[in-house]
């Protein structure tokens, strides 16, 4: 299975958002939950929401906007975080870390940093790590 045609190019555009909040910030935003666990599987478990931690969550929120994001005022969807209206059937949002991802452990989240050449995401990513739950 794989990611539909629509979802790279959402996270393209996800990924210049995070490239100026590290320009501005100097702090990296990390994309975890049902996204990063897509993106890992090529689809094979789908999740149409970008679940984002960013240490400056009103910067984060700024630089959405600027990119034409807006927040999410939709009939029919939870009044949270931001769609793009050319990437409609996907949302955006921030929320606090888990425990386990607390720390900004880069083994325990896939991290997309900054950047589009071209059609090209340039990312780093990790394999997700989860705790020993015995």
């Amino acid at each position: 299975m794989a990611l539909p045609d629509d979802y790279m190019p959402a996270l393209e555009l996800l990924a210049e958002v995070f490239g100026d909040y590290h320009r501005r910030t100097g702090g990296h935003a990390v994309l975890v939950g049902g996204a990063a666990t897509a993106i890992y599987t090529d689809g094979v478990f789908p999740s149409a929401d970008f679940d984002i931690v960013a240490a400056a969550s009103d910067v984060f929120n700024e630089i959405l906007l600027a990119h034409g994001f807006q927040r999410e005022e939709r009939t029919g969807r939870l009044r949270m975080g931001f769609y793009h209206p050319d990437h409609p059937r996907y949302g955006f949002q921030q929320g606090d870390p888990p425990t386990e991802y607390r720390g900004h452990d880069r083994r325990s989240a896939w991290a997309v940093c900054g950047g589009v050449a071209g059609r090209r995401l340039q990312a780093s990513a990790s394999h997700p790590a989860f705790p020993d739950r015995r």
